[in-house]
């Protein structure tokens, strides 16, 4: 997430909502940068602890290179999931 014109506050309040009331089923890479960082790292931090489900699917990441890496990571296994789930559907038939 990155701050300066956006409210990195309201979006990290947004993504616990939509979290919590199931609307994001797929995995998020989050980089905190901007205003108020410190509150809102410790605000996504609290949330993943308190919260096994969102725990599993967010990822805190605190380097831009590396929070690339991990969303292509995460898309690639997804990708991968999907395909897999594509052949059982395939075999089934």
């Amino acid at each position: 997430m990155f701050g300066g014109a956006l409210d990195i506050m309201r979006l990290a309040e947004g993504i616990i909502k939509a979290k919590i009331s199931n609307i994001i089923d797929k995995p998020l890479v989050i980089r905190i940068k901007g205003v108020f960082e410190k509150e809102v790292t410790e605000m996504m931090e609290n949330f993943l602890a308190s919260n096994e489900n969102a725990n599993q699917s967010i990822w805190m990441v605190k380097e831009l290179d590396k929070a690339a890496l991990k969303a292509v990571r995460l898309a690639s296994e997804s990708e991968f999931e999907d395909l897999i789930k594509e052949q059982e559907a395939i075999k089934k038939k």
